[in-house]
């Protein structure tokens, strides 16, 4: 019975030696540490000296059992001598001070919502303290005032987590490193239900919103974010081209095995990787391998002209990448024209097309070029009575009152507020989060939601919350 209990602890820093189960009580198991060595609390220094052994009886829950845990806590003596404390006790996850674990205190607080603390603690045969301890912990969880989650910059971007039919919306957070949120979907509604998880106050504080060139992302950011400033992501800009030379390239594999023989195709093969390399770090690079991808590059844009000016376009488009990350604003949009007239002239089609998107898309891709300004300061509630708000205007003639204010001005920002929705939720629930009353104050987000297109969610949704979930939680790959 030992082996068995030993399975359903579930913990990786104790050994069971010995079980008591006696009928109407609670069971008793004898548990041990497991690992002959333990850090020191105040310097971190590992130890294996012990001066001693004691026992201390603690409340666990396996499962839905309720035991006790008899440790064996064993007393370290620290060998670092410069650290002020010579001995420490040994110390397991989950288990502090208190005489229950954090694992049961956590099962007793689901037990005791909405019934009495006494009963609870009757039935499970715990003394009452401990079901008070935790609701009170669950209690002051609930009523804590949270810590702000969003930083100045947001980044948005999708993740196929089974192409081509289930994708994923991310939200990271560039400067900490870390992700913030994953939503089901790639559309405008896992960006409306994102931002319902926050207050207008915190999404007032995004600064830059980053994001690929997808139109239900930009419509719904601008509803959501009005402060932030867009910015098109760089990678994803000039991935469009490095896409649109690879199309070229494999369009001038044909012509040249047309042209120069049946094997000759494998000249542009050979070039494919050369291609989509930097012409400077091309040039740079003085080992074998960079020797035989310039000469691959040389070869395969002498067989082709189309080619060797696609390739000359790309490098066009770096250079005008890098006076955007210079910050110089007019060279960065003048350089834009250029490359945008020389796209059209070269009667290339898959340029002309990624050339299509710096015209849609110019303002945000300028923004890469621009510091993020400070955040608009929201709107001071009112402190009029609702007397003063209700009251019709009254015309008044010049100079004898105050005057007009003009149709832009507005007391109220005309930006939605997004409801309240769940953390994850599903497109027809996102459709009309202001009502289904037509004739509502603020239905700027129904009145435009013919701009981008809502995806509908299809059967399954709920598995793959729980798939996405659990990946960002435990940071392993769950099929």
């Amino acid at each position: 019975m030992a082996d068995g209990i030993n399975l359903r602890l579930g913990r990786r820093d104790m050994n069971v030696f010995r079980t008591i189960d006696r009928a109407g009580e609670r069971p008793v198991v004898h548990v041990a540490g497991r690992h002959l060595a333990a850090l020191c609390p105040s310097c971190a220094h590992p130890s294996v000296d012990t001066n001693g052994t004691g026992w201390r009886d603690v409340i666990d829950v396996v499962r839905t059992l309720v035991i006790t845990l008899s440790v064996c806590v064993r007393r370290f003596v620290c060998s670092n001598e410069a650290c002020g404390q010579r001995t420490f006790d040994e110390r397991f996850e989950g288990i502090g001070r208190g005489g229950a674990s954090e694992r049961a205190l956590g099962f007793f607080a689901d037990l005791a919502r909405g019934r009495a603390t006494a009963a609870v603690a009757r039935d499970l045969g715990v003394p009452d303290h401990y079901l008070r301890l935790a609701v009170g912990r669950a209690r002051a969880r609930a009523t804590a005032p949270k810590r702000r989650r969003l930083g100045r910059r947001l980044a948005i971007d999708e993740c196929a987590l089974r192409k081509p039919f289930v994708f994923a919306t991310v939200f990271s957070d560039p400067e900490r490193g870390v992700v913030v949120d994953v939503a089901p979907g790639r559309d405008g509604a896992a960006i409306w239900a994102f931002a319902g998880l926050y207050s207008r106050s915190e999404r007032a504080g995004v600064q830059v919103v980053s994001m690929d060139c997808h139109n239900p992302y930009r419509h719904m950011v601008r509803l959501v974010f009005p402060h932030a400033l867009i910015v098109a992501d760089a990678f994803h800009v000039h991935r469009r081209f490095l896409d649109a030379l690879t199309e070229v390239r494999k369009a001038a594999a044909h012509r040249i095995a047309r042209h120069h023989g049946r094997n000759a195709w494998r000249l542009a093969k050979a070039a494919r990787y050369a291609l989509l390399r930097a012409r400077e770090a091309l040039e740079a690079d003085s080992s074998e391998r960079g020797a035989r991808q310039r000469a691959a590059v040389a070869d395969v844009c002498a067989l082709d002209d189309q080619l060797a000016v696609a390739y000359e376009l790309k490098e066009a488009f770096r250079t005008a990448m890098a006076f955007g990350r210079a910050g110089d604003v007019a060279t960065f949009c003048a350089a834009l024209d250029l490359f945008d007239a020389l796209c059209r002239g070269s009667k290339i089609t898959p340029f002309k097309i990624a050339a299509g998107l710096l015209r849609r898309w110019r303002t945000e891709i300028v923004n890469y070029a621009r510091p993020a300004a400070p955040p608009t300061p929201g709107p001071k509630p009112s402190t009029t009575s609702s007397r003063t708000r209700n009251a019709k205007p009254t015309a008044t003639a010049p100079g004898k009152g105050s005057a007009p204010r003009s149709s832009g001005a507005s007391e109220k920002s005309s930006t939605p507020k997004p409801a309240r929705l769940s953390r994850y939720a599903h497109s027809h629930e996102a459709r009309e989060p202001t009502g289904s009353n037509p004739n509502s104050r603020r239905p700027r987000f129904q009145t435009s939601e013919h701009q981008f297109q809502i995806y509908t969610l299809f059967e399954g949704t709920s598995e793959i919350q729980r798939l996405v979930i659990s990946r960002a939680i435990s940071g392993v790959h769950i099929r």
